[in-house]
């Protein structure tokens, strides 16, 4: 692994690891309000304005700084938003009004009257008359009818009627619009302001009056309280005086509208008549209108019209007139018209629908008369208002639109805007609000100056348009949700600020715009801290902002402790913290959910959003009971949380999850199961309920249920929450949940892929996983906090997932690729509990495959990153830290804490149990840990029986003796009783007589023995039968393989005790189960080499499938194995070599493929220096360091950096010293490795078959022997009555040479070997006893004998050896009992029988040299001796042979080497390596044929060693590709003599032979093992040629 950063160098942290953060110290959470900033507090103020209204004098003297005092009060009620303060400073303000009249300045109360209503309304005015013009709306609706009353007070105070009367009028005549609108309108004031003005203008008298008698009837007043001695009659008759001689346009304009409203509610008799009170000159009438167009007093005469006819004639006339005519004509009727009454009539809709039509049809006309058109929909618009017609009120605001759009004017922009604002002011519907905004995108869209946009922005983003919004709730809704796609159209790259708004209205509409820096000094500190938790922008001084305090009345007032709470979390979570994210929570749950009345309001936007991702955060940082409470205490709160309700269940049964609280994980699967209409919900909460339900699918392994869910409902119900390419065009926001969603998903599928067997569809679904991911993290940056932190969780689950896949089958290659990225992305992961987990899972990987550095260098990471994790409130945290550390004792004290009384409801303290190696009860064990359960039982039972049978000192040293599988035949009666060995002599040590040391020689036992030996037996036997029912499908390759050792071992111990109880079954059975961890990764290696990218073209869940389980298929396979051996013409023997990771000894495994003979040994490589101290003793781990540190330092020595520097004699005079030193302790250790581990053994690889009727004459010779000689036999019976040596023994002995330097030690060894069977089947002899040297000379006579017949005996062909995860680099073909032999390596017995099986059982399948030979020769152009050597001979073959081709000093490309390895008869490769740097091993894999491959390169044949996973190498790879046979080197080798030996192998195989020559076949076996000692160095280079595969002659 390439050398890391720190885990945490992308983390600032402020705070000392470990220690609680200053923000968050209980002290400075009290929100004090010492020290706060100085705030206006709005109701001081009032209080003191109101003390000074009460003095003239005072008042008098400070009304200009009362005013302007009004004004910041004003400004303070607007920046705090509090609407709900706004009516009372309104009524003060009217206070003030009222005292300015009646302090006699009216003049000052006017221009308060205008200053209060601008200060409250969005549309500012300048005078009296706009505001007697002014509409009610949202914004003055509580006082504008009394503000209009001291209008009109001041307008008759200031006695400027004669400038008002025609308002004046215009307000009576709309009296419905502008005065009766409000129902709280004092009318009895409003009678007697009117009967002012009728007393004051002298013009308008009838008008007036009129309007007066329609007050007193509509309100039912007395007449009396207002005009004394005089009735209604009277006042009707006086009336008549005032009437007009003469037409006037403003009497007749109003006088219609007045006289209907007046007969409306003066429905008797006596009522005056319109012809009474009309002037005489208006009853004239014209009959054609474009008579009046160009005349004088248009309008006036246009009076005279009866509305019927003034539509028709209008109508008319228009074809006749030019536009612009036209255009004023219908301005004037319009004008005329909307004075009419009744004012709404089918008549006139019609004709506003026309005019409407007209206006758009010409619309490319009018440019130059844009202002034309504006004073036209002006007044169709009043005419709208004045009818509450709303339908028609769009279709003019439309028409402005258009023309605006058509005409390319501001103005009429501006002015659509302005109508579609007053619409809402006016109506104040609520759902008028969404049309509105659709508009105005339109607007801003059309709108092509920034500042334009700006201003149109701003007339719907101002406190005025917002109060109907009066909570922070509807606030943030309105602002976030509603303006969010209107505001984006602005494209602001500064900050404005928008007039007329709320500081909190900025705040919520800029943290969406994270890009525009904002000037936040002026807002109050808790709306500082609402505008960071929502942008996710920090700058504040922290400390100071969060012990400041809301003002009086402030809108945020209520939610200043949510406020602080949110920001001091995400000042925690900004700081990728958790060290205060417990206390946080706990502060939160006291303070502000528990006193919460939930009655009062409904949940802000802000609350949801900063509790979704405080679940979010507790979750991702494993505060797992913390979250528990907090969810339980929401869910008390009833519906007030129903919105996140499904959050809440999601959250829970994560944590739960993570806790392992089966039962109550039960209990909410019962509770979830019963729903069944999910799919209608919406997404959030559909995805919810979805990735709940994922949880606890994984957590029960429950695949039936998923494939229920995932693969045959969802995609028919919502098949969106499947599309991972946003085919349903699903916004951006969305579509990133779904594609979260879908990596849970298919994360979830491949671990139930896993447990149902489905490797392939794991790997596959694992994959897709890691590619989305992967995706997506490449646009971390863009995305929220919450889908940021699922991605990280994912990510990291997605690689440990897919790392985990390949750790079950025991695949090492893909798996370190893989922990190498998932090393490079922890480093910029930036979040410690996500960090620490990631280390934990390194370091844990790192010591299943025995990476000593990299698991410590790992270790001080994970160590360091964990004191930036709370670890009193992660519980998970602190555990992992513990057993990481192995402080196991530590680990269940820290759960009993943690959990206290509810420990028996988790799993948690089970789990932990099991994973230090203990046994849990089978009760209380979950269904997904009984594989990691059984194991340990396994275990516990193995060491259980390793105690008691070292409890016996006769048993004890059966670990330290070779265990055989045969040892000995049945005998044929009961004469096999268990004998006591006789008292002991206490005798000298004597070399000749017992090698083994007295301290070492069994003792005779007392009568009551200790030791039970039917409970040994039975314990043995129990712990086989438990191991032979074990399901091995949910076991990992590497339990796989530890499983076979313990059985191994245990049927060793029984066969050695009791024979009986082995059978040959017991052995076939041993044999398949320590060779299912070899085929396993190979065959699963093949099936996800065809993996590629094809995969990826969709992300469907796979379904699952029921199929058989391949570790069922190749077990059944292997257990047939002497039967397919058998078909073989050709006699070999697979001989396979291991070593027991229990207690270090060699495992040695042999199948006769004629006999079908098996034959297991166990040897203890130790077992000289037990017998004899002074021994030299090499352990299998000293051995295999010495001979990496040889390999290393060899494969350093031929390294291009030091034979290139080397320039004198003297430095290559040091070098050959080094080399040969090295060759020197290669040799020494394969001697010792011959000498004293295989010692007396080595006849076990001899290819002599011995007779059985030789076997068995000399077998009744040794029975002879051991009868005269062993005192147990001695005074006893005859030979036949004991135990008999297996036949398989004595033919070891037979293997002997007398001549043999270690003749005698060799034989020594057996004897042992012999004598310790005998031991263990109730012979006991004290070994002090027994005359080694009288049994010695006895034997080796015999044997001189026997071997006399050895010369006819017939042998084996080919000798294949299995060698094991751990033994690979061991050069074993060296070894001089093997030098000469036909030797090769296979994987596996499986491998071997589907090789044989593919070559119909031929073990020699012929290769043709005749043509078709592919060579590479010096690709990469630096083995100049190589090149020079084989050049000729190479460039020969590819003349002379047909097909034949050669590649020199030329890197060939990954398609030609393919094509060389697939279409060869031969394929040989002279340079470095073994080709892997020119194809990918993955493509090699892919192939189904490879030709026999000569790899001479270095370290070709190398295998890297991963401990617990399998070991992986170019070789391999070339296997699984379909290659029968594979040559290379295991270690780096000196070109002057891999090129000797390569030119020595080529001369045997008859490779240089031209084609008219004709050979014999020549077996590459022998070749290669004939060719080593033509290197200069035997050993350093001579040994580290190996052949894979079939042993296959070339022609």
């Amino acid at each position: 692994m390439p050398k890391q950063e720190e885990p945490l160098n992308e983390i600032s942290l402020n705070a000392q690891a470990g220690k609680s953060n200053v923000l968050m110290c209980e002290s400075k959470l009290k929100y004090c309000k010492e020290n706060t900033a100085s705030t206006t507090d709005v109701y001081e103020s009032l209080d003191q304005i109101s003390s000074t209204l009460k003095d003239k004098r005072t008042t008098m003297r400070r009304k200009v700084e009362i005013s302007a005092h009004f004004s910041s009060l004003h400004k303070s009620v607007k920046l705090g938003h509090m609407i709900n303060f706004w009516k009372i400073l309104n009524r003060y303000h009217l206070m003030f009004v009222v005292k300015l009249f009646n302090y006699d300045d009216p003049r000052t109360a006017q221009e308060e009257i205008l200053h209060l209503y601008n200060e409250t309304n969005f549309f500012p005015i300048s005078n009296l008359h706009e505001l007697l013009l002014s509409d009610f709306n949202v914004c003055n609706e509580g006082y504008l009818s009394t503000l209009k009353i001291l209008a009109m007070q001041a307008i008759l105070k200031l006695k400027s009627c004669s400038d008002y009367e025609q308002t004046l009028l215009q307000v009576f005549s709309h009296d419905d619009r502008y005065l009766l609108r409000d129902t709280n309108l004092k009318i009895h004031t409003v009678v007697k302001l009117l009967l002012n003005f009728y007393s004051v203008s002298p013009l308008y008298k009838v008008l007036f009056g009129l309007k007066f008698v329609q007050y007193v009837n509509q309100y039912n007043l007395r007449i009396g309280d207002y005009i004394k001695n005089m009735d209604i009659l009277s006042f009707e008759r006086q009336l008549l005086r005032y009437v007009p001689k003469q037409s006037m346009t403003i009497y007749k304009l109003h006088l219609n509208s007045i006289y209907m409203q007046y007969s409306k509610h003066r429905q008797t008799p006596e009522k005056m008549m319109l012809s009474d009170i009309l002037p005489f000159s208006a009853r004239e009438s014209f009959q054609d209108i474009l008579q009046l167009i160009d005349t004088q007093d248009v309008q006036q005469k246009l009076l005279a019209f009866e509305t019927a006819d003034l539509i028709r004639l209008t109508n008319e006339s228009l074809k006749y007139l030019e536009l612009r005519k036209v255009l004023n004509l219908l301005r004037t009727v319009w004008f005329i018209l909307r004075h009419d009454f009744p004012r709404s009539n089918r008549s006139k809709a019609t004709f506003s629908d026309k005019t409407l039509i007209f206006i758009n049809t010409k619309l490319s006309e009018l440019h130059g008369m844009e202002n034309d058109v504006m004073d036209l929909l002006k007044t169709l618009y009043e005419h709208c208002i004045d009818n509450r017609d709303q339908k028609r009120l769009n279709n003019v605001i439309n028409t402005m639109f258009n023309c605006s759009v058509v005409l390319k004017k501001y103005g009429l922009l501006e002015l659509a805007a302005r109508m579609e604002v007053s619409n809402y002011y006016i109506f104040k519907e609520a759902k008028l609000i969404r049309p509105i905004l659709k508009k105005f995108e339109k607007f801003i869209s059309f709108s092509q100056i920034r500042k334009q946009a700006s201003e149109l922005f701003s007339l719907i983003f101002n406190i005025n348009f917002t109060l109907n919004e009066p909570t922070f709730v509807s606030l943030q809704q309105f602002c976030q949700t509603v303006f969010g796609s209107i505001f984006v159209k602005l494209k602001l790259h500064n900050y404005v600020s928008f007039p007329n708004c709320s500081e909190i209205m900025l705040a919520l509409l800029y943290s969406n715009a994270t890009n525009i820096q904002v000037p936040l000094d002026s807002w109050s500190p808790t709306t500082r801290m609402l505008y960071s938790c929502l942008s996710g922008i920090f700058n504040l001084n922290t400390t100071e902002i969060i012990n400041s305090s809301c003002s009086r009345g402030h809108m945020l007032q209520k939610y200043e402790f949510l406020i602080k709470t949110a920001y001091c979390f995400n000042v925690e979570m900004s700081k990728h913290s958790s060290m205060n994210l417990a206390l946080i929570t706990k502060n939160y749950m006291d303070k502000w959910v528990n006193p919460l009345v939930t009655s009062a309001d409904s949940i802000s936007p802000l609350e949801i959003e900063t509790l979704r991702l405080l679940l979010q955060y507790l979750k991702f940082n494993n505060l797992d009971k913390i979250l528990i409470d907090l969810l339980d205490l929401l869910r008390a709160k009833g519906d007030f949380y129903a919105c996140i309700a499904t959050d809440i269940e999601f959250y829970r049964c994560s944590a739960l999850v993570d806790l392992k609280m089966s039962n109550d994980l039960k209990l909410m699967k019962n509770i979830i199961s019963e729903r069944t209409s999910i799919f209608n919900l919406k997404l959030e909460p559909l995805l919810n309920v979805l990735r709940l339900r994922l949880k606890l699918f994984s957590w029960e392994d429950d695949y039936s249920g998923f494939e229920k869910l995932f693969i045959h409902k969802l995609p028919l119900s919502r098949p969106e929450l499947l599309d991972v390419d946003n085919k349903t065009k699903l916004p951006a926001s969305k579509y990133l949940r779904v594609i979260l969603f879908n990596i849970d998903l298919l994360g979830v599928a491949s671990r139930l892929h896993i447990s149902n067997g489905q490797m392939r569809e794991a790997i596959i679904e694992a994959k897709k996983a890691l590619k989305l991911s992967v995706c997506l993290l490449k646009k971390i940056d863009k995305i929220s906090q919450r889908s940021r932190l699922d991605l990280i969780l994912l990510l990291t689950f997605a690689y440990m997932n897919l790392i985990k896949s390949y750790v079950f089958v025991g695949i090492s290659r893909d798996c370190e690729y893989y922990i190498k990225e998932f090393s490079k992305v922890i480093c910029d992961l930036g979040e410690p509990n996500v960090v620490f987990i990631s280390l934990h899972f390194l370091y844990q990987y790192y010591k299943l495959t025995e990476q000593t550095d990299l698991a410590i260098t790992v270790l001080k990471r994970e160590n360091k990153t964990f004191n930036f994790i709370d670890g009193e409130s992660n519980i998970w945290g602190l555990t992992l830290f513990l057993y990481d550390n192995e402080e196991y004792e530590k680990v269940t004290d820290c759960l009993r804490i943690f959990f206290g009384d509810e420990l028996q409801k988790t799993f948690l303290l089970r789990y932990w149990e099991l994973e230090m190696g203990h046994a849990v009860n089978t009760f209380e064990c979950l269904p997904k840990y009984r594989g990691k359960n059984d194991i340990n039982r396994v275990n516990s039972m193995y060491r259980q029986v390793m105690q008691q049978l070292g409890s016996d000192p006769f048993f004890k040293s059966m670990f330290d003796s070779i265990i055989a599988i045969p040892s000995c035949k049945d005998l044929p009666g009961e004469g096999k009783s268990i004998f006591q060995t006789p008292s002991k002599r206490f005798l000298n040590p004597n070399v000749n007589s017992s090698p083994r040391s007295s301290s070492m020689t069994p003792r005779g036992k007392h009568v009551k023995q200790k030791f039970d030996r039917t409970a040994a037996i039975n314990n043995l036997e129990n712990l086989k039968k438990f191991i032979e029912n074990m399901e091995l499908g949910s076991l990992k390759n590497h339990e796989l393989s530890r499983l076979a050792s313990f059985y191994s071992l245990t049927i060793s111990l029984l066969s050695s005790i009791c024979p009986q109880k082995v059978t040959t079954k017991n052995l076939t059975d041993n044999l398949a189960l320590s060779d299912l961890p070899k085929c396993l990764p190979l065959f699963y290696d093949k099936v996800f080499s065809e993996i590629n990218h094809e995969i990826y073209s969709n992300f469907h869940i796979l379904p699952m499938r029921l199929v058989p389980v391949p570790i069922s298929t190749e077990k059944e396979k292997l257990l047939h194995l002497q039967e397919s051996f058998g078909k073989c013409n050709q006699s070999f023997n697979v001989i396979s070599i291991d070593v027991c990771p229990i207690n270090g000894s060699l495992l040695i495994n042999k199948l006769e493929s004629k006999s079908g003979k098996m034959i297991c040994l166990r040897v203890p490589l130790d077992r000289t220096y037990t017998r004899d101290l002074d021994c030299h003793r090499t352990t299998f781990y000293e051995a295999k360091k010495e001979l990496m540190y040889v390999i290393q330092e060899s494969n350093a020595t031929t390294s291009v950096e030091v034979t290139s520097a080397i320039t004198t004699k003297e430095e290559r005079r040091s070098w050959w010293e080094t080399r040969y030193d090295l060759d020197r302790r290669l040799e020494l250790l394969m001697n010792t490795i011959e000498h004293y581990w295989f010692n007396g053994l080595k006849g076990i690889f001899s290819p002599k078959v011995l007779s059985i009727e030789l076997l068995e004459e000399f077998g009744l010779k040794f029975n002879e022997i051991l009868h005269q000689n062993l005192p147990s036999r001695r005074h006893f019976g005859n030979p036949s009555m004991f135990t008999q040596i297996d036949h398989w023994i004595l033919e070891l002995m037979l293997q002997l040479n007398p001549q043999d330097e270690h003749f005698g030690f060799m034989l020594e060894d057996l004897l042992y070997f012999v004598f310790d069977i005998l031991l263990f089947q109730g012979e006991e002899n004290a070994y002090d006893e027994i005359d080694f040297g009288v049994i010695h000379i006895q034997l080796e006579e015999q044997i001189r004998k026997f071997r006399v017949q050895l010369f006819e005996v017939q042998e084996v062909c080919h000798t294949f050896l299995v060698i094991g995860n751990e033994c690979h680099l061991f050069p074993w073909e060296k070894l001089t009992f093997m030098d000469s032999l036909s030797v090769s390596r296979v994987p596996s017995f499986g491998y071997l029988h589907d090789l044989l099986q593919r070559f119909d059982y031929n073990l020699f399948p012929e290769v043709s040299l005749n043509g078709n030979i592919s060579m590479i020769l010096n690709p990469h152009g630096d083995l100049s001796r190589t090149e020079t050597r084989f050049s000729c001979q190479f460039s020969q073959i590819a003349r002379e042979k047909k097909e034949s081709r050669l590649l020199m000093n030329s890197k060939p490309g990954e398609s030609i080497f393919l094509q060389m390895l697939i279409s060869s008869n031969v394929f040989v490769y002279l340079g470095h390596g073994g080709g892997e740097q020119y194809t990918r091993l993955k493509e090699i894999k892919k192939c189904s044929s490879i030709a026999p491959s000569l790899l001479l390169g270095c370290s070709s044949a190398a295998m890297r060693y991963f401990k617990n996973l399998e070991s992986t190498g170019t070789a391999y790879a070339y296997l699984i590709g379909g290659c029968p046979l594979v040559l290379g080197n295991l270690w780096d080798v000196t070109d002057k003599d891999i090129d000797k030996f390569s030119d020595s192998v080529f001369d045997k195989i008859n490779f240089f032979q031209a084609n008219n020559e004709i050979s014999d076949g020549r077996n590459l076996t022998l070749a290669v093992s004939s060719s080593r000692d033509v290197c200069h160095l035997k050993y350093l280079n001579g040994a580290a040629p190996v052949v894979y595969g079939l042993p296959m002659k070339f022609f």
